[in-house]
This record gives C-alpha cells, structure tokens and sequence, in this order.
C-alpha cells in the first residue's frame, strides 16, 4: 500500500532504481533483477526524488527536498558511502539525465517559477544549457550524448524538442500535439513520449528522431 514511482533502468540493465513514498517520506529503492534483492539507500533525508543512473552505474544522483528548495546529490548505488552534494555552492535543482560522457543534465528553477535546464561536466561548474524564459523540463540525453530531448511550453503548451548537444543547433520540434516525458530508445534513433487526450486519458507515442532532424537540417 505505497507508491512506486520514477523507475530507472541501470545502463547494464540489471537493476532497477526507483521512488517509494508512503505518507510524508520518500524514499530510494534499488532493485536487483537477477538476485530479485531490494535495498532502500541510506539518504539521511525526509524528501529523496528523481533518481539518475550515472553512465558507469556506480552512482545515483538525485535531489533533496528542503524547505521547498530542491539540492541534488549523489551517493554509490551500492548503499556503500555517504550522499556527496554534487553542486554545493548553491540550491540546483532535480536531475534529469548523465550522458555517457558523464555529463549531468538537470531543472534549474528560476526566480519567477519557471526552470531552465542546466548540465554539470565532471569536475566542472554548472552551466546554463537551455535557459528560452519558458518553462524547460524533463531533459534526457541520446545513447551517445550528441543530443538532448527536452519538453518546453515555449509555443503555448508543452511539446517534445531535440537539440544538439553541446551545441551550436536550433531546437527541432518532435511532438505536434502535445507531449512529456521523452525517453530514447537504445539505438537513439526514436523517441518515446507521452501525450494527454480528451477525457484525461492518455496515449503512448514513438518518433523517428533521425528522420526529423534530417529533415529539420535540410530545411
């Protein structure tokens, strides 16, 4: 009788991390499909969210809600150290992808309640990667880390776009009618999206990224 949300694969595909909540606390869980073992990471803190794999899958990233303000952090997903900040120097904000060159893409909340997204290199500093003035979320870098999805209300509502990445490159829309939470699949080549339809129902699409950005780039 708890909720079981924002489920994770491990880059091998052997593990499973996800979110538990049961009253207030929320928890991190980390499931090993093949031992069928479960253990809940030692956070040390009441609100722990949106769990990341890190490209190795040694470590877990996520953030920690305090006083309303988001903190991210991570810490060895064996359970076998501390939580580490991973961004100390200011309040961050939730992350959303690493890429497989250990790059970490995550939500930057602005002052007039907007987010932008914003990506952190191993060893270096946080940098502004998407910052329109809209509303910019749910960030997820392809297999390969050339590109990053992301959903953004900057035409009115909320729809799917690619961009290059590190960049130069426009944003490609991927979405016509709507849509959240893309997800890649492993050749990098679709996009998987979720949109809402009438009568609060809602509708699982896939799209040939390849093909719109080939034909995006030929104008």
């Amino acid at each position: 009788p708890r909720g079981y949300y924002s489920p994770r694969v491990s880059p091998d595909g052997r593990r499973v991390v996800y979110n538990v909540g049961h009253g207030g606390d929320v928890s991190i869980y980390v499931r090993d499909l093949a031992r069928g073992s479960t253990i809940r990471l030692s956070t040390s803190a009441f609100t722990n969210e949106d769990p990341v794999w890190s490209p190795d899958g040694q470590f877990i990233a996520f953030d920690v809600d305090s006083n309303n303000v988001s903190y991210m952090y991570r810490m060895p997903a064996d359970n076998s150290g501390p939580p580490e900040p991973l961004a100390p120097s200011r309040p961050t904000g939730s992350p959303d992808s690493w890429s497989s060159a250990g790059i970490l893409a995550y939500e930057h909340g602005r002052d007039d309640g907007g987010r932008d997204i914003w990506t952190l290199p191993p060893g270096g500093k946080p940098t502004p990667f998407i910052a329109t003035g809209a509303t910019n979320w749910g960030a997820t870098f392809s297999p390969d880390g050339s590109e990053l999805a992301y959903v953004s209300n900057e035409s009115g509502r909320f729809e799917v776009y690619v961009r290059p990445y590190p960049g130069p490159g426009a944003a490609i829309p991927i979405s016509s009618g709507g849509g959240a939470y893309p997800v890649w699949s492993r050749d990098g080549r679709h996009l998987y999206y979720k949109v809402q339809r009438a009568g609060g129902r809602y509708a699982l699409m896939v799209a040939d990224v390849y093909l719109l950005t080939r034909f995006a780039k030929a104008g």
